[in-house]
């Protein structure tokens, strides 16, 4: 702007020309001819011209850039660029003068937004505008670049950025679902580095690398699946690029054979019991009893409980089921809460022999379930576990077993069973705990009758047998007292 000003001073100021004009007539005013006055008029003026004209490009020449620049540092940005790694950095720019009004502005030439940069006003005073560019952390495959531009008024200064890519591997998906009857199967993943892939762990003997092609960061690897003629599998692929360790995992999971109507499943890694069985469930579905082996956890008591679930609007048909040689400490040593809640076609099932609690609800409304064994080892029965079990006439329970608690109404079916025996750890009992269940033969094992709250009044038909030498304690116990008839158990149970 100064120079532009000085250059119009010296051409448009009334009083240079008066002095060029003056200064031309006096050269020439004795001059009578008139044509050679005019011509040494007009070639003065020109020369005066071309004077004012060197000496406005001299001026306008002039270097401003003390005008701006705070440092050789800040030049040298501006000059050479932003260059920084895939982790990011910061550069500090600096500003000289006394215009203080800049503006920063960042355009980007990728979908980012330009969020990957920050420029931050740090210090203005009347002579420093200095601000900071603050660079992410790039989690780009590619290389990506910007430029940010500073204005003030009429001045404008760009500094470009780029960053480097960060090393890795990017997967297409992470499932790949293989049909039982084998195949090709490509995996697609980019990378920008050199990379690894393999198969790990056992899958190496149905499923094996075939052939990869990269273009550019695009690769794609081929497997080949052998035919499968057991329950469904899988295979994981690790891909890892090797300078930085990024490392991604894919699944290969294989469909299984057709399912007999008798199956027996080993779940040798808890959790895989879905993929055992298939995302097909018309083929599972044509499983009618079934045993299972091995150790199981709540992803796999969520596919339990989706095996009895009604399918296209009829009744899943499976109706035994055997656990008695299923690990249970990966679900709490549990038969879990609700497990087979609603279970219609369940006629028959044999629980773990290591549970130790059978959950609430755990059996609820099992309206097709004639027989219950439970095993020795638990210790708890929660609320409602069989309640509702229309068609319950037979519940097992051993002398020897370990139970002490039964919840409330845990045995509420409405049914008749002949015997039923309390082993002697129970000392507490709810009174509605055997509610709606008619007992002909109750059996209690201890020889201290058990406190139940609250009283429940009223006579009962069904027989207590209780310990020898023990009938006058039951006879004189709150609850206890009211059974019509009470002897001592001469049966010897010790299943």
């Amino acid at each position: 702007m100064a120079r532009l000003f000085c250059f119009k001073f010296f051409l448009f100021t009334p009083p240079l020309w008066d002095f060029l004009h003056i200064f031309g007539l006096e050269l020439i005013k004795d001059n009578d001819m008139t044509t050679l006055g005019t011509i040494w008029k007009m070639t003065v003026r020109s020369a005066m011209l071309v004077v004012l004209a060197v000496v406005a490009i001299a001026i306008t020449s002039c270097s401003d850039a003390d005008d701006w620049w705070g440092d050789e540092a800040t030049k040298e940005v501006f000059e050479k660029g932003i260059s920084v790694s895939e982790s990011g950095g910061e550069v500090n720019v600096t500003f000289a003068g006394n215009d203080r009004m800049w503006t920063p502005s960042v355009v980007c030439d990728d979908t980012t937004g330009g969020s990957w940069i920050e420029v931050e006003k740090l210090i203005t005073d009347d002579d420093l505008a200095c601000f900071s560019i603050k660079i992410a952390d790039s989690q780009d495959i590619d290389q990506r670049r910007a430029k940010i531009e500073f204005v003030s008024g009429k001045k404008r200064h760009i500094v470009s950025v780029e960053q480097a890519a960060k090393p890795q591997v990017v997967v297409a998906k992470q499932l790949y679902l293989v049909p039982s009857a084998g195949g090709t199967v490509d995996v697609v993943f980019d990378t920008n580095g050199e990379y690894s892939c393999n198969i790990l762990s056992i899958a190496g003997s149905w499923l094996r690398e075939t052939s990869a092609t990269q273009n550019g960061h695009r690769v794609t690897v081929s497997f080949a699946a052998d035919a499968n003629d057991s329950f469904g599998r899988e295979a994981k692929i690790m891909v890892c690029c090797r300078r930085t360790g990024d490392a991604k995992t894919v699944v290969m999971r294989q469909e299984p054979r057709q399912f007999a109507s008798v199956e027996t499943a080993y779940v040798a890694t808890s959790g895989q019991l879905a993929t055992m069985l298939g995302s097909d469930e018309s083929n599972w579905r044509r499983i009618s009893h079934l045993t299972l082996r091995g150790t199981l956890n709540f992803e796999d008591v969520e596919t339990l409980k989706k095996m009895f679930k009604k399918y296209n609007g009829y009744q899943a048909p499976l109706t035994t089921i055997n656990m008695a040689e299923v690990q249970t400490h990966e679900i709490e040593y549990r038969v879990p809460t609700c497990i087979f809640s609603g279970a219609t076609s369940l006629t028959a099932v044999t629980l773990p022999l290591d549970a130790r609690t059978i959950g609430t609800c755990a059996f609820q409304r099992c309206t097709s379930l004639r027989s219950i064994t439970i095993p020795n080892d638990v210790r708890t029965i929660e609320s409602q576990a069989f309640a509702l079990c229309e068609n319950l006439t037979e519940i097992k329970i051993s002398s020897l077993s370990q139970l002490t608690k039964i919840g409330e109404y845990a045995f509420n079916t409405g049914t008749a069973v002949d015997d039923l025996v309390l082993p002697g750890g129970v000392t507490a009992l709810d009174y509605t705990s055997l509610f709606g269940l008619k007992i002909k033969r109750l059996h209690v094992r201890a020889t201290t009758p058990p406190i139940v709250a609250p009283e429940r009044k009223g006579k009962t038909t069904t027989v207590l047998c209780v310990p020898k030498g023990s009938v006058a304690a039951y006879r004189n116990a709150a609850y206890w007292k009211d059974f019509a008839e009470i002897i001592e158990d001469s049966e010897d149970d010790s299943e």
